[in-house]
């Protein structure tokens, strides 16, 4: 559902733990769901796991790593994401280290969700 792809009951779940409204079609809590079940899903299986379990879901990513098969489309999605990871690299840094480039600035009611460059995140555990 909506821009981040959420499953009803993901967005269900992020909506409870971090105070956002009842729809998941409306841009800015549908965007911060998806981030805060990507960063759950990263703080649980790592890179790229992390995209894996979105993909597939937890459970099923889960027992991927006892030793069931993944999905085929997970199975492609990952090695799309894995390859694309240079490319992606070399833009971030680019915008990261640009002279130019202004401090992201997270918006005052974004629930801890958002962390600046150069600050440690905090994690209260996952979903």
């Amino acid at each position: 559902m909506g821009l981040m792809q959420l499953m009803p009951g993901t967005y269900q779940m992020m909506r409870v733990k971090h105070g956002l409204g009842p729809d998941p079609y409306a841009p800015c809590d549908n965007i911060r769901a998806g981030t805060a079940y990507l960063r759950a899903m990263y703080d649980r299986f790592g890179y790229p796991g992390l995209f894996g379990a979105y993909n597939a879901g937890p459970g099923r990513y889960a027992e991927w790593l006892k030793g069931r098969p993944l999905p085929f489309e997970t199975r492609l999605y990952l090695r799309k994401v894995v390859r694309a990871e240079p490319t992606l690299a070399s833009g971030l840094a680019l915008f990261v280290t640009a002279d130019t480039a202004p401090e992201p600035v997270p918006p005052e009611n974004s629930n801890g969700l958002f962390v600046r460059l150069g600050q440690t995140a905090r994690t209260e555990g996952g979903p």
